[in-house]
C-alpha cells in the first residue's frame, strides 16, 4: 500500500501530464436512469410468520439529476451525485 501510494504522490507531483496533456479533468452534466425490481416469494420462512417479503412484489422508478466529475491523470477519479427518484 505505501508503495502504491508513493508512486501515486510521484506521478502527481512530477506533473506527467496525461495524453492530451491535461493533469485534471473536470465533467458536468445530468444523469438519467430507470429501473426495476422483482422480488420472488422466499421459499425457506418460518411457518406461520410474515418475516419481510414473504408475497411476490415488483416496481419500477425512475430519476435524474445533475452530477460533477473530476479526473486526475485521467485514472483517479471522485464523482458527486445529487439524484432525485
Amino acid at each position: 500500500m505505501t508503495r502504491f501510494l508513493g508512486g501515486l504522490l510521484v506521478l502527481l507531483f512530477t506533473g506527467l501530464p496525461a495524453a492530451d496533456g491535461k493533469i485534471v479533468d473536470v465533467a458536468i452534466g445530468v444523469k438519467a436512469a430507470a429501473g426495476g425490481n422483482l422480488w420472488t416469494e422466499p421459499s425457506n420462512t418460518p411457518p406461520l410468520q410474515e418475516i419481510g417479503f414473504t408475497k411476490l412484489r415488483r416496481g419500477a422508478g425512475a430519476g435524474c439529476g445533475p452530477y460533477v466529475e473530476v479526473r486526475f491523470i485521467k485514472y483517479i477519479g471522485i464523482e458527486l451525485d445529487l439524484l432525485f427518484e
